[in-house]
């Protein structure tokens, strides 16, 4: 495969140390997409952001974009600092020749694995829960995400922040396979790593036929939730369109609001709603059923 473009979808800890193993390619064109904003701890154990980028309502994946530019300036890299989904993908991955999932929640990677079936493009999954990691390419030939997650569980529910040594490692043999892709070297086994004992072990997974996604009986069942991740560190929603943000501020007129042109943050006691003008949410301290009333009032406003 002739391997040009490349989408990462995640810059977190792990999808921001495979970037400071790539940053000096110029081989590569790097598309950059998460919807996240940079917090504390995300500035203090990453090595592509800083401090200053907590301080303020900063996006991951501008400041990814911002880091790889100041590393190399002949590299061609995209920001995308919004949330992907359903009504998105085919805009956003197009033209890409490897999608590689740095995320942590079910909802994307299922996403990410049916859109790379329909569009025959291989996708490297990678994962990281404290001292253990994993990394698998899906190429259409070998079992894609869905036929080995209905048994296994690969994505942690409570968003645990992974160790820095952990995804250092991960990221370390995550970079060596997406150099050996363009010479039609792909892995197809599971690789499981321990960071702490420095054990890997391999697996080879064969697709399963009764798979709805790659199986011999596809089902078209798209996930069609605004709903991103539901977890301990928030609740994320995309509506995958733009928002503007001058007309949501009647809505919220008990809250205290900061307000620019690309965002606006609300805060009510201890909880907050940051919204991004490209419709993507973060609420932290509500509740699934506050998120939908709030979604049911902001439905209604028009695009921009």
């Amino acid at each position: 495969m002739a391997l040009k473009r490349l989408a990462l979808v995640g810059v977190g800890l792990v999808g921001s140390a495979v970037l400071l193993r790539m940053a000096c390619s110029a081989k590569l064109a790097i598309k950059l997409i998460d919807g996240d904003i940079i917090t504390k701890k995300d500035a203090y154990a990453n090595g592509i952001f800083v401090e200053a980028d907590a301080e303020h309502v900063t996006f991951k994946a501008n400041a990814a974009h911002r880091f790889l530019l100041a590393h190399n300036l002949s590299l061609d890299t995209e920001s995308v600092p919004f949330y992907i989904g359903e009504n998105n993908i085919d805009r956003v991955l197009e033209g890409v020749d490897l999608v590689i999932d740095a995320t942590d929640n079910a909802q994307t990677r299922n996403l990410l694995n049916r859109w790379c079936i329909e569009n025959s493009k291989p996708l490297l999954i990678s994962s990281v829960s404290g001292n253990r990691a994993f990394f698998y390419v899906s190429d259409g030939e070998n079992a894609c995400f869905n036929c080995i997650s209905r048994n296994v569980t690969l994505t942690d529910p409570n968003c645990t922040i992974a160790s820095v040594k952990t995804a250092t490692v991960l990221a370390d043999a995550i970079a060596k396979e997406v150099l050996k892709l363009p010479f039609g070297d792909r892995p197809h086994k599971f690789v499981s790593i321990n960071a702490r004992s420095n054990e890997v072990a391999a697996y080879t997974l064969l697709k399963d036929p009764s798979c709805s996604v790659c199986g011999d009986i596809r089902k078209n069942e798209k996930e069609k939730s605004l709903f991103v991740q539901v977890c301990s560190g928030g609740i994320k929603v995309s509506l995958q369109r733009k928002l503007s943000i001058k007309t949501l501020l009647p809505l919220f007129k008990s809250y205290d609001p900061s307000v620019s042109d690309d965002y606006l943050l609300l805060r009510n006691g201890g909880r907050s709603i940051l919204v991004s003008k490209f419709g993507d949410f973060l609420f932290t301290g509500y509740s699934t059923g506050s998120v939908r009333k709030i979604l049911a009032m902001v439905s209604n406003l028009s695009s921009p």
